[in-house]
């Protein structure tokens, strides 16, 4: 029997299972007997497979406006809602969900941001990831 090439990419799939040449030999006249491969090694089944479309491009139509959230606006809305608890303070998951924003955003914004109104004494840290605002 002469092999071809679809008959060693099979013995070298099947081979990298550790499989003995045997076994191997007898899947690939296995799948000739199914009529999923001819003894010329071409392939049946592939014809009949469904094939990927082309893919599609993920942006907005032509003409169509894409609209933005503007930029800023959490300083106002944390100093806001600080305040509004007042010594007692916020965790920074509690603020997160009453600006429906990421945690991250928050923590990022009190060693970013809002560094200058920590160390300003307006804003204190009372316990881990807890702020409060202080001053009025």
């Amino acid at each position: 029997m002469n092999y071809t090439l679809a008959h060693l990419k099979i013995a070298h799939y099947v081979g990298s299972q550790n499989v003995s040449f045997e076994e191997t030999a007898e899947t690939i006249a296995l799948l000739e007997r199914n009529g999923i491969i001819d003894s010329q090694g071409n392939w049946s089944i592939g014809a009949a497979r469904m094939r990927r479309g082309p893919r599609s491009i993920h942006s907005p139509k032509v003409g169509a406006k894409v609209r933005r959230k503007r930029r800023g606006g959490l300083s106002k809305k944390i100093v806001k809602f600080l305040q509004a608890k007042g010594a007692k303070g916020g965790h920074v998951k509690d603020i997160a969900i009453a600006l429906k924003t990421r945690p991250g955003n928050v923590t990022a914004w009190f060693y970013g941001t809002g560094k200058s109104l920590v160390g300003s004494g307006k804003i204190k840290k009372i316990a881990p990831a807890t702020f409060a605002y202080l001053k009025s």
